[in-house]
């Protein structure tokens, strides 16, 4: 049995991870859509988004699985799902103003719904946000393999 101490000290690590991981991940997405990703190796750039995806599900998920106490913010996710693929489309063309108001509303709901509990988002933006880049680099790499 872990003690409440090792127990709390796992949480802290697994949010920062957290953190650590959608910050990756966004400046991965970042290089992706200003094509600089060609300036680095392949493999380089296959390991760190394939590695940061799968590590930002896993954190994601571990963060609820720890967190007993806290609910899974399925309206969130949900949230964060649709409006993630409808940004998609702006984050192709580049227009981030859309891109960071629908933040400001998955956002803005999310704290409606949630009061108590407000930073449970970011777990939840951390599991979405893998499962999609896991999801593009496939496609690009299946487009690119035709």
């Amino acid at each position: 049995m872990k003690s409440k101490g090792e127990v709390h000290l796992m949480k802290k690590f697994i949010s920062i991870m957290v953190i650590i991981m959608i910050t990756l991940q966004s400046t991965v997405l970042y290089l992706f859509f200003y094509d600089k990703l060609s300036i680095y190796p392949v493999n380089l750039v296959a390991i760190v988004w394939m590695g940061s995806a799968f590590m930002a599900i896993v954190f994601g998920v571990l963060f609820f699985r720890l967190n007993r106490e806290v609910r899974m913010p399925t309206s969130t996710i949900m949230s964060i799902s649709l409006l993630g693929i409808i940004g998609f489309q702006f984050m192709l063309y580049k227009n981030w103003v859309v891109v960071i108001l629908l933040l400001t509303i998955a956002f803005a709901l999310h704290f409606y719904r949630y009061r108590n509990s407000k930073f449970i988002i970011f777990p939840a933006i951390s599991l979405i946000m893998g499962i999609y880049s896991l999801g593009l680099y496939m496609l690009i790499r299946g487009i690119a393999s035709m």
